[in-house]
């Protein structure tokens, strides 16, 4: 319900109403949007509460928002068929839309929300938020390892956009995407010869994983 944009969509989907109805219940004054009675079209977030006739269709929604460090071995799923799911992180797993999956074997920051046209932003291509991992591989790397990388890699399926690339220590570098294709990162290092020992997402966007420890939850504000 909280992604109808319109009120009058809103009414007609939920309140099983015909737009005539509608018309008529604003102009008698039968809506009321968080306590306040509305008598014509208006968009809306999400969130609201909102009521025809003293009941209530919607509740008012507040909208929460975790940081967690997912620790390597659980799957980034609430599907209680899903063996290793991390829903038993969280009290209200049923409501929680994840921003950024990260493999079973991966770890590192996980945003979470039940505002989903926030996920929506974070995740989405086209907003072309960054994610910033560090990685540990089992075979030797160098200057050209990480020039080849951040101009894109050439699959069967698709090609990777370039992307930032530093290496750090000894078969480990930082790396810097502004998508996330499934397994992107280990693919990539594949593709140049090598396998990946560990991953762990330290950022996205603007979020930073810090001293977060594996399996903790932060709430935060947007």
């Amino acid at each position: 319900m909280g992604f109808a944009r319109r009120l009058a969509y809103f009414l007609v989907h939920t309140g099983k109403l015909t737009n005539q109805q509608v018309k008529n219940h604003l102009q008698q004054g039968d809506v009321e949007i968080n306590g306040e009675t509305v008598y014509e079209n208006r968009i809306l977030a999400g969130t609201e509460e909102i009521k025809l006739k003293g009941i209530t269709l919607q509740a008012h929604k507040k909208m929460v928002y975790y940081a967690f460090y997912k620790p390597p071995g659980y799957e980034s799923s609430f599907h209680p068929d899903i063996p290793d799911n991390i829903a038993p992180f969280f009290d209200n797993a049923y409501e929680l839309a994840i921003a950024g999956r990260l493999d079973k074997a991966s770890e590192g920051l996980m945003l979470l929300s039940n505002d989903g046209k926030w996920v929506q932003r974070i995740c989405h291509p086209a907003f072309k938020k960054e994610k910033e991992y560090e990685v540990e591989v089992d075979g030797h790397i160098d200057e050209t390892f990480a020039q080849t990388m951040s101009k894109g890699i050439k699959f069967w399926d698709f090609t990777t956009q370039p992307c930032k690339i530093e290496l750090t220590v000894p078969q480990q570098f930082r790396i810097i995407l502004t998508e996330g294709k499934n397994r992107q990162i280990r693919r990539m290092c594949a593709k140049l010869g090598v396998t990946v020992i560990k991953l762990k997402r330290i950022r996205i966007d603007q979020w930073h994983l810090g001293d977060l420890a594996p399996g903790q939850i932060k709430p935060f504000s947007i």
